[in-house]
């Protein structure tokens, strides 16, 4: 179903001139996310439930954790670059198709996917380069950093501290930005003196 929405939010907005504006173009582009999120956990899900076969292997476990922390990275991000394109279309009307050119949104949506890779990249790689010398099974059926992390025979403080920084990072830092922009847009509206106003 959310396979189905989103390719036909993609569809609308690629084939309807009038929502080639920025705001559209971040909708879509959390559609693409949205269906590559979900693709990297419901086929071994589907496996996991439909099959008897209930292995991975330590490579596509790798790749699962890997992609999936990518999107969910990238994803996180997106959300406060929406919020920048909203401030700009509220307080910034008559500059917001120059400032949210085509270059800038495809810039930032780069730098959310530069975000994405590195911090997918962190966590998988202090992940995967402990020893594992236990019990090869997890109770999910999708490969995550703590699942995995229980399954380690070392001591697993630094990846305990890499998933705080990069928590941090995917969690904290987009939130107070847009709570930011949100407080901004707010004080904005307030400052438009008849209601009217403060309603369009």
């Amino acid at each position: 179903m959310i396979l189905v929405s989103n390719s036909l939010l993609i569809t609308l907005i690629h084939q309807d001139s009038r929502l080639h504006t920025p705001m559209y173009f971040f909708i879509s582009v959390l559609s693409v996310l949205d269906v590559c999120y979900t693709t990297t956990t419901v086929p071994q899900m589907l496996v996991h439930i439909l099959s008897k076969k209930r292995a991975i292997s330590f490579a596509r476990c790798v790749a699962q954790m890997y992609i999936f922390l990518l999107f969910e990275i990238t994803e996180s991000w997106l959300f406060s670059i929406m919020s920048v394109d909203r401030y700009m279309a509220i307080c910034h009307p008559l500059r917001y198709k120059v400032i949210l050119s085509r270059w800038a949104c495809l810039l930032m949506v780069g730098i959310c996917a530069a975000y994405g890779v590195v911090g997918g990249l962190c966590d998988t790689f202090f992940a995967m380069h402990l020893p594992y010398c236990g019990p090869n099974e997890i109770d999910h059926y999708f490969c995550e950093v703590p699942a995995i992390l229980k399954l380690a025979c070392a001591d697993t403080s630094l990846n305990d501290l890499v998933d705080f920084i990069v928590g941090f990072n995917v969690i904290v830092v987009p939130l107070s930005l847009v709570v930011i922009v949100y407080a901004n847009i707010s004080a904005t509206i307030m400052k438009i003196r008849s209601v009217q106003g403060q309603i369009k």
